[in-house]
Order: C-alpha cells, then sequence, then structure tokens
C-alpha cells in the first residue's frame, strides 16, 4: 500500500538537503556568510543535537535511524493521536509534496487532522495548473533563518526576518513583502518588533552590509553559467548558500533603507513642529 511512497522516502533519505547535512565546508562557507554578530541560523545543528538528546541516537553508529529523523523534520505534519488525544507527528502521503509559501500565494490549508482522514481545503480559487501552496508555520513564526535550517530552502517573498543587534534584548523584526503583495513589484518593509536605540540598530545593518559587500566578489568569482561552483563544496550545498547569502543582503538592505526614511521622516516632523 505505501510501498512507492516509502521507495522514495529511501531515496531521499541522504538528501535532506538541511544545513545540518551540510559538508564541513559549506558549514564553514554557510558561517561566514553569517559572520560573528549572531546573524541566523546560528544553530544549524539543532536537529541532530534535538535527536541526539531526546532519543541517546548517535549520527555515526546509527545513520539510518538519523536519516529517518531528519526526514521526518523536514516532511512530518501534525495528527491527533487516536490513542492520546495529543498532537503528534505523522508522515501524510502527497500531502507532504506541497510547498510552503506565504501571503497571496498560501492557496491552501488542513482543515481536518483527526484519524484516519487528513483533510486539506483549498483557501481561494486555484487556477488550473497553479502550484498548491500551503504554510509550514504561520506568518507570525515562518522565519527566513528558521525555515532554512529546518527544511533546506530560502522561503520565497514575503519572507519573516529576526535580526538580532549586539548589546540590545530587543530583536529587530521585519516582514518583507511585495507592493500590493504581488511579485515582481518593489519591496516594502513592515517592522514587527523595533528596539529603541534606532541609530544603533541602523549602524548594525549598515556595517552588516559592508562585510556582506565584501563577500560578493569571492562569491561571484565561483559563479558559472548562473550556479555557483565553489572549490570542495557540493553544488546544491554551494547553490543554497548563495541563494541565502542574496536574500540575507536584500533583507538587511530593505531593512536599513526603511529605518532611514522612518529617521528621515521623525526628523521633518520634528522640524515642523
Amino acid at each position: 500500500r505505501f510501498g512507492p511512497y516509502t521507495a522514495m522516502l529511501l531515496a531521499k533519505q541522504d538528501r535532506t538537503g538541511i544545513p545540518n547535512t551540510f559538508a564541513p565546508l559549506s558549514l564553514e562557507l554557510l558561517s561566514e556568510v553569517l559572520g560573528p554578530n549572531g546573524l541566523q541560523p546560528t544553530d544549524c545543528r539543532r536537529p541532530l543535537r534535538w535527536w541526539e538528546d531526546s532519543c541517546d541516537g548517535n549520527v555515526y553508529s546509527d545513520r539510518l535511524s538519523a536519516s529517518a529523523f531528519l526526514l521526518m523534520i523536514t516532511r512530518a505534519s501534525s495528527m491527533i493521536s487516536p490513542i492520546t488525544g495529543s498532537e503528534t507527528s505523522v508522515l501524510v502521503p502527497f500531502y507532504d509534496l506541497y510547498n510552503h509559501r506565504l501571503g497571496s500565494w498560501k492557496n491552501a490549508q488542513v482543515v481536518g487532522n483527526m484519524p484516519p482522514f487528513y483533510a486539506v481545503q483549498a483557501v481561494r480559487d486555484i487556477a488550473p495548473g497553479e502550484q498548491i501552496h500551503n504554510e509550514y508555520r504561520s506568518k507570525n513564526d515562518a522565519y527566513t533563518a528558521d525555515i532554512f535550517r529546518d527544511y533546506g530552502f530560502v522561503q520565497q517573498t514575503p519572507q519573516l526576518w529576526k535580526i538580532p543587534v549586539p548589546n540590545l534584548r530587543v530583536d529587530l523584526v521585519f516582514r518583507l513583502d511585495y507592493k500590493d503583495g504581488r511579485e515582481g513589484g518593489g519591496l516594502v518593509v513592515e517592522f514587527v518588533h523595533v528596539p529603541d536605540d534606532i541609530e544603533r540598530v541602523s549602524s548594525f545593518l549598515e556595517s552588516e552590509l559592508v562585510r556582506l559587500d565584501s563577500l560578493l566578489p569571492r562569491l561571484e568569482s565561483w559563479e558559472s553559467e548562473g550556479r555557483p561552483e565553489v572549490p570542495g563544496i557540493p553544488s546544491e550545498e554551494a547553490t543554497k548558500i548563495w541563494e541565502y547569502y542574496h536574500a540575507l543582503f536584500t533583507a538587511i538592505g530593505e531593512a536599513a533603507g526603511a529605518l532611514w526614511y522612518r529617521a528621515a521622516m521623525s526628523e521633518s516632523s520634528d522640524d515642523e513642529l
């Protein structure tokens, strides 16, 4: 009954694509992109460390169980257990092929997860040939860094970013979306949380832009025919790091510009008073 689905899972067991499985040189490059100031994700080993601590696992002696756990992390959905009545993780054939995207691209959602049924319903009209998108996390919890760490891809716009600022207790949190919610337009920043010390936040963002920009010539030198070819790094992992670099650079740049505009408007208002 589940033979074809199981065969597909077995074929993917070594290709979950999350940073936890990256080659050592790939992790070094990702660490260089993130820098020394806490840009996320800082805990790329979190999934397997969770398995090692909770299940007493050992990735070196039990690679099959480690692979099974990573498949569960990247593909599982939640369902109410008929035994305990509490929420548990399950693999749902076909449903786990749906991709994640928020905003107006989300067109489906789970409306029932009581055994033996798992019901998915369209939330708007879906055009013929349009991809079905659900959400792996809610729009208030789908941080781009966490999606990259736990699922191995850079989520498309709209995105949610959390930027820790050194020596400040409150993180900078903002959404990045297209104007009018339509792809191809300009980008707009919606701040969710802004630390009180805007000057320090702006200075930090500008310094990170300078640092990231200094990496660009080296990253571009590895690009061949539109794909990065980094010595010693698998091409799929290099591509993901390259995509995350671009997303991070764009998000920080847009946030820095929005903060500058916000400060300029505040000064203009003060001058008028």
